[in-house]
């Protein structure tokens, strides 16, 4: 089975290609492609997405968290900050909301950028709330991510941002300036 998450957009060959097809009708493709992939080994990560970027990251939460079968989060810790403007537009809300309240070390934060009045979750933007996990860091408290520099080979934690650019390179930028390398910022953007 294989599960899309599209928005129509306008002048949008592909997005407008799927949203007219039949019930029923068949297409064929091929893949995966592309590195947006959890690197191994597997580290404490900060998932960070917006709008439509909540589906590869959805199926990173899958695979961490499978709702049957063993665990494959290795106990590592696992933030998602993930937004959007209305909360009409939070996908899969219930189901990352029930793997939240069924696996400590899984830490879902949404937000929204346009609330309205009765909201009662985190508003703003995804890096703004990134940067403050951050900054609100407890060392007593295990659950708070550990951002390091790369030291030989590993790292203690890695950013996974999916969505459009602007999202994407505000949040690169302020992980680059709190000194992360690089390497432990994984990153897929779509416009």
């Amino acid at each position: 089975m294989l599960d899309l998450c599209v928005n129509r957009v306008e002048n949008g060959f592909f997005s407008n290609f799927l949203c007219d097809l039949e019930v029923g009708q068949t297409v064929q493709f091929h893949g995966p492609h592309g590195f947006f992939t959890l690197r191994q080994p597997l580290t404490d990560g900060i998932f960070i997405a917006t709008g439509t970027g909540i589906a590869p990251i959805l199926g990173f939460v899958q695979h961490l968290f499978p709702e049957t079968g063993e665990d494959r989060s290795g106990g590592r810790n696992i933030w998602l900050v993930y937004g959007t403007r209305h909360d009409t537009e939070i996908y899969y809300q219930k189901y990352l909301e029930k793997v939240a309240a069924e696996r400590h070390n899984f830490h879902y934060l949404p937000t929204l950028s346009r609330p309205q009045e009765e909201w009662e979750g985190l508003r703003g933007y995804v890096q703004d709330h990134v940067a403050r996990l951050l900054d609100n860091r407890d060392p007593q408290n295990p659950a708070a991510p550990v951002p390091t520099t790369a030291e030989g080979t590993g790292f203690d934690i890695h950013a996974y941002i999916c969505g459009l650019n602007n999202m994407v390179s505000a949040n690169r930028d302020r992980l680059k300036e709190r000194g992360w390398h690089r390497k432990q910022i994984i990153f897929e953007r779509y416009d």
